[in-house]
């Protein structure tokens, strides 16, 4: 991307969420994990640019902190920004211990967000993520140290598909939040029900990963 269109990006993202704050919508989240855009400005992985946004994790994450201040200035100071970013990647040359990014999770505190919604690893990552073989709740051990520097509140997702498992991280203070998706597409009055206490109802996600990947695949 040239600089030129770097600024772009930036315009079009933050005029998406003045948008969003038009409509109506209470906060938008920035994508800034799993091997998006602003991922690959900040990942070692990708980055090779010998401009001011590449060489060291200053420049690297500059982008995503330009867009975090840019929705802070445009929407006002309290309306509410999520960044979803990867603490690890698991991809060669990336991120792969949650220690190597405690620096970024200041900076987005320093920058305004709001809540770290932590995503794991990449699409490209070759080591399993999201499937039933992953115990339930493994990756809340990664929001937990992040939880060890990060200001903001922090969620965990990924393999999140018992509600006492999820009642447990949030008790021993891996995780201020339980962020998930599809756990609610296996069985939407998930939250409904734990709310209720009627937790054995639930119909809970097997992690067969066919949800998504079914639609998406058909387009």
């Amino acid at each position: 991307m040239t600089l030129e269109d770097i600024e772009l990006f930036k315009r079009q993202i933050i005029n998406c969420a003045v948008l969003l704050k038009k409509a109506g919508f209470d906060g938008v989240e920035v994508m800034a994990g799993v091997g998006g855009i602003m991922n690959r400005f900040l990942s070692l992985a990708t980055n090779d640019r010998t401009d001011q946004y590449g060489g060291s994790l200053e420049n690297r994450a500059k982008l995503t902190l330009e867009v975090l201040r840019g929705i802070k200035e445009a929407c006002g100071e309290d309306y509410t920004v999520l960044v979803r970013w990867s603490p690890v990647e698991y991809v060669e040359g990336g991120v792969s211990e949650p220690e190597e990014s405690f620096d970024f999770a200041r900076m987005l505190d320093e920058a305004g967000c709001d809540l770290h919604n932590l995503a794991i690893g990449w699409h490209e990552t070759s080591i399993p993520l999201t499937i039933k073989d992953v115990p339930d709740g493994h990756w809340s051990w990664v929001s937990e140290k992040i939880k060890q520097v990060a200001k903001a509140p922090v969620a965990t997702a990924y393999r999140e598909t018992d509600p006492y498992v999820m009642e447990r991280i949030l008790q021993e203070g891996k995780a201020d939040l339980i962020a998930g998706l599809r756990y609610n597409i296996a069985y939407p009055a998930f939250a409904k029900k734990v709310m209720e206490g009627r937790q054995d109802e639930i119909n809970r996600c097997v992690g067969c990963c066919r949800c998504l990947d079914d639609v998406l695949g058909r387009g």
